[in-house]
């Protein structure tokens, strides 16, 4: 037993959705209302957001959480996207994980997870 007086587990979890049909991929909505509700329903604290839908399609987005932030960045030519969950505390990023795997069916997931500050 440590006498760490910060004890939370900062967890950093990294997903990569490879997709058959980039649809999906190509415009904000309705992916970004997908996001925020898996956000929602892993226990975190939406604070903030910023997505830029590009031209002529794909987009960007970070949500601001008073767990740390998720960020997503779409390729739509390689058929991508690219999900980054930082989180602290009771917060469950898995399940923003499979809430995302569930709508967008993808043919391959690659999953990295790391604790941070230990």
């Amino acid at each position: 037993m440590t006498n760490d007086p910060f004890p939370l587990v900062h967890r950093q979890l990294l997903a990569d959705f490879w997709l058959g049909d980039p649809q999906p991929l190509r415009f904000l909505e309705p992916l970004w209302s997908v996001l925020r509700a898996a956000v929602a329903g892993s226990g975190a604290q939406l604070l903030a957001e910023r997505v830029h839908q590009f031209q002529p399609d794909g987009f960007t987005g970070v949500i601001l959480l008073a767990q740390s932030h998720v960020s997503v960045h779409t390729w739509v030519e390689q058929h991508l996207l690219l999900l980054d969950v930082q989180s602290c505390g009771d917060m469950r990023p898995e399940q923003i994980v499979e809430r995302l795997r569930a709508y967008l069916l993808p043919e391959r997931v690659t999953l990295r997870s790391f604790e941070r500050g230990v």
